[in-house]
């Protein structure tokens, strides 16, 4: 007697390959968006880490500024401002070869570039010192994600140098 068995159950060779190959394809497709998501988040957090270091470094420098009065810069160039300030300190500025000092104390390093600008009554470029009736710092850094800037601009009134901020 042939009998055939119709209530078969199980899985053959053929779907089990097939559901493999459907599980290692989501899988890897998961596995790359999750490695993609982690990179942006990486290089996110570096220029949010960044921006915010090149925030600090700018408060700082206006901080200081707002304190000259009228006729108490000594030196003004683009990449180095002496200063003495309402207590008789002398202060200063200065940027060599990616590095950011103040008063010998190195305050930033990995800065791709950084200038002082110097406007006076008329708009116009000057590196005189007792001309100086505004000041404008920029910061710019380079991260894996892109370029942070960072500026501040500090003008002179009533005698003394009042803070303007424009971060970028």
């Amino acid at each position: 007697m042939n009998q055939s068995i119709s209530n078969k159950s199980g899985f053959t060779l053929l779907e089990i390959i097939y559901s493999l190959a459907l599980v290692g394809l989501i899988g890897t497709t998961l596995s790359v968006m999750m490695r993609q998501g982690l990179n942006i988040y990486t290089l996110a957090e570096n220029q949010n880490e960044a921006t915010l270091s090149a925030n600090s470094i700018v408060n700082q420098i206006e901080s200081d500024l707002s304190f000259i009065k009228q006729g108490q810069m000594k030196w003004a160039g683009s990449r180095l401002i002496w200063f003495q300030k309402t207590n008789d300190e002398i202060l200063y500025y200065y940027y060599v070869n990616g590095v950011l000092y103040r008063n010998r104390t190195i305050i930033a390093t990995g800065i791709s570039r950084f200038a002082f600008s110097y406007l006076n009554a008329k708009g116009s470029f000057t590196n005189l010192a007792s001309e100086v009736k505004s000041i404008y710092a920029t910061i710019e850094r380079k991260t894996n994600s892109g370029v942070v800037h960072s500026r501040a601009f500090v003008f002179l009134r009533d005698g003394y140098y009042e803070s303007f901020k424009n971060v970028l």
